[in-house]
């Protein structure tokens, strides 16, 4: 056998006890630096969030809520503010961080969501809610910083106190409506004076220079901040970007939401402007808009809101139903509801889902007073339509002072007085004494309303105050 090589068999017997025992060792230091691996990494994310609560403590908290006096706050709806569901909870997690990935937390039609940064959203808040929120977002962002310095021009440390990333820079002055209201001939001077407008981008219509509709048009919106902010990368730093879309009125919870997102603290820097018309003229100039567009050959789907008959096409033969048809089967139906009582029924413009409709835009109490809770009031400039037309220079000074514009390069600048003259014979100009009296009941309360909340929560210095009543407008015949 030894002749042959061949290991005896003690020998042999102990080759492969060794073998075995050096394939146990080598096992058990595997496992042995595997636990070690697992040992140093739980230290190092127990210091990791060590670290990260004393930063919390020396930011004052990571959370509003942290704080005593917030946290026991209750909303209408009897739920602590700052507490959530599993659903909201997950929407509130998804919406951390959307602007760096270039998108936008998922919400509902009109701009609503369950919750948003702890805050519920799903009914109109009080002011319970409105005061967590103001709260919370300047736990989350910093004040804005002083017109001129260099935080406010483009981010930056101001006294110590660092801007937040900006993930896409948006439009930092919108005009939001209302509609037929003036917005076209202010938001030409703006551009004449020295705004920026948003640039059209592949076979857009002419009209999104002017108005983007980002905010109130779901497949613009789907799209995300990226979309949006494209339309203003030609921009230069510190000047005015103007989104001048009246739609906006009741989208203030989107763009909140959306001006956080996008970072750098732009939402405490957004400047807002309204001009609020007398609400019944305003509807007759929103329905003779309706005709005009009804009349085009390729008409717009809300166009047909006046069509007399919905199965034939728009032109110029397209036949219409009276202002009066068009203001009891539209204007009153939304803004009364079924029982027609403005006082004990739940009118459908008071209903989220259907404040996008342009009879609720008149409602400027129910759309402001949100536009007030979610941003700071002496940057929201409330401004009247009748002196745009009675006293157009004195508009001009306010909003010159307002957004900070050199009077001398303002001085030439006009409103242009051409925005609405469609010349057509089927334009009304005066509506019916009847249809008058019955709108003008119904915006009695929602008008003084108004009054009272602009009495109430006064704006920026420059802002009329008191708010000039609207005067009732001129009708013919029954």
């Amino acid at each position: 056998m030894g002749k042959l090589g061949m290991i005896p068999p003690n020998k042999a017997a102990i080759r492969l006890r060794s073998r075995a025992d050096n394939g146990r060792f080598a096992r058990q230091a595997m496992f042995i630096g595997l636990c070690v691996t697992i040992v140093f990494l739980s230290a190092s994310i127990v210091n990791l969030k060590r670290r990260s609560s004393s930063d919390r403590q020396k930011r004052g908290g990571d959370s509003a809520f942290d704080h005593p006096r917030a946290a026991p706050i209750q909303s209408r709806r009897g739920a602590a503010i700052g507490t959530t569901s599993s659903a909201s909870s997950e929407s509130e997690s998804s919406s951390l961080f959307p602007a760096a990935a270039g998108g936008l937390p998922a919400i509902g039609a009109g701009g609503n969501s369950s919750s948003y940064r702890g805050v519920a959203m799903d009914a109109k808040g009080g002011e319970e809610e409105a005061y967590a929120y103001r709260y919370a977002r300047t736990r989350f962002y910093p004040p804005p910083a002083e017109a001129g310095s260099d935080a406010a021009e483009g981010g930056g440390v101001e006294g110590g106190n660092e801007q937040p990333p900006m993930f896409h820079r948006l439009p930092n002055v919108l005009l939001i409506g209302a509609q037929k209201a003036g917005t076209t001939s202010v938001s030409n001077f703006l551009v004449e004076s020295a705004a920026c407008k948003g640039a059209i981008l592949g076979d857009e219509p002419e009209f999104y220079s002017k108005e983007v509709q980002f905010f109130n048009d779901e497949d613009r919106y789907s799209q995300g901040l990226p979309f949006y902010s494209a339309r203003y990368a030609h921009c230069d730093d510190g000047v005015i970007m103007l989104d001048a879309t009246p739609n906006y009125l009741t989208c203030v919870r989107r763009i909140r939401q959306a001006y956080d997102d996008a970072g750098g603290g732009q939402a405490d820097r957004l400047k807002v402007i309204a001009i609020l018309r007398e609400p019944i003229s305003r509807e007759l100039s929103w329905y003779n808009h309706l005709v005009y567009q009804l009349r085009k050959d390729n008409p717009p789907d809300y166009a047909f809101m006046v069509a007399k008959d919905l199965d034939k096409p728009g032109g110029q033969g397209a036949q219409v139903i009276s202002f009066g048809q068009y203001v009891h089967e539209q204007t009153l139906a939304l803004l009364l509801g079924p029982a027609r009582r403005y006082d004990t029924a739940t009118p459908p413009c008071h209903q989220d889902k259907y404040s996008e409709f342009p009879p609720c835009f008149g409602l400027y109490a129910h759309f402001l007073e949100e536009w007030f809770d979610w941003f700071d009031r002496d940057r929201v400039l409330v401004l009247s339509y009748d002196e745009l037309v009675d006293d157009p220079d004195a508009l001009k000074g306010r909003l010159v002072d307002f957004l900070g514009l050199d009077k001398n390069k303002t001085e030439e600048s006009e409103f242009s007085k051409s925005a609405n003259k469609h010349a057509s014979s089927f334009k009304l100009n005066k509506a019916g004494c009847a249809v008058t009296q019955k709108l003008k009941a119904t915006f009695e309360k929602p008008n003084k309303e108004l009054y009272e909340l602009l009495e109430k929560r006064p704006g920026p210095p420059m802002e009329q105050r008191p708010f000039p009543r609207f005067s009732d407008p001129d009708c013919e015949g029954a």
